[in-house]
């Protein structure tokens, strides 16, 4: 393939389709101008395939949005075992400690009439292990038409394009909601879930989703010196949903994550050594989500 299909950009793009979605539904009176989200991740030890050599995370990430602008940074802390064992880094040197991510986005609807509106989300970031550079730049756009047939059922079709380090992309949007009594079931490409809602205040969510995200290595890096790692994986994650207050709910739930593989790029963006399958693991995740 000319062009790699999946990009961590493009998959906040996508959950911006899906989120507005639910903007669509919600009560014009309870429209918000000021979000605060926190999230944590633990995902347990896995293995690289033909190697002892082990690793576990854990994700910390905060986002804040105020006027349809957003920040957002991402923090995924490693622990390393039985390094030696590593085929990408020299003797029993540590890989990397964390990867982060900074960016800023802004997104915004367009209502034309109850059934027709434009939804359009920009986002400038940058993916590094110790510092923002010129060269960890990751760029990303899209703009969806959603047309609503019913108020049960709602489709969006646009385009979506974006820029990292190593290739650029363009992709088509296609993707629909559809709400029967309590059911809510939300269908795009990488990131789809359904949920069923209990009462006012709780409901269960199963998320299943693609994420890739290309970041770059520190300048004295063992692995690529300013080079680059390319991650990818799979989650299905099980969510319950509980508004403990007005305007702020409070998600917790296993994630199942698999179908992972790292690839190694020099400063040069050339391939380098192999790619790593990794094996599957379980984890956990918690998010506190506030509306003022």
């Amino acid at each position: 393939m000319k062009k790699q299909l999946l990009m961590y950009t493009v998959i906040i793009s996508f959950l911006l389709v899906c989120n507005a979605f639910a903007e669509e539904d919600a009560p014009q009176e309870k429209e918000t101008t000021f979000t605060v989200s926190i999230n944590s991740a633990y995902l347990g030890d896995a293995e690289f395939d033909d190697s002892s050599g082990s690793f576990s995370t854990v994700n910390s990430a905060v986002e804040v949005t105020a006027y349809n602008f957003s920040v957002i940074y991402e923090n995924e802390t490693y622990s390393w075992n039985n390094r030696s064992d590593i085929d990408f880094v020299k003797g029993s040197n540590t890989p990397w400690n964390s990867l982060q991510k900074f960016g800023v986005g802004y997104g915004n609807r367009y209502v034309f009439d109850a059934k027709n509106f434009l939804v359009y989300f920009a986002q400038a970031s940058s993916q590094f292990e110790d510092a923002i550079t010129g060269d960890s730049i990751t760029l990303a756009g899209l703009v969806g038409y959603n047309y609503a047939f019913s108020p049960n059922f709602v489709v969006t079709i646009g385009v979506v394009a974006g820029y990292n380090p190593l290739d650029w992309n363009v992709l088509p949007i296609l993707g629909f909601q559809y709400s029967y009594d309590e059911w809510v079931v939300k269908l795009a490409f990488p990131v789809s879930n359904v949920a069923y809602r209990f009462s006012d205040s709780f409901a269960l969510r199963v998320d299943i989703g693609l994420e890739s995200g290309v970041y770059q290595l520190s300048s004295s890096s063992d692995v690529a010196k300013n080079g680059y790692v390319k991650k990818r994986e799979a989650k299905v994650s099980l969510f319950a949903d509980w508004e403990c207050m007005e305007n702020i709910t409070f998600s917790f739930g296993p994630q199942y994550v698999f179908a992972r593989r790292m690839k190694f790029y020099t400063s040069a963006h050339n391939r380098t050594g192999s790619a790593e399958d990794i094996s599957d693991t379980w984890g956990v995740t918690a998010n506190v989500n506030i509306e003022f």
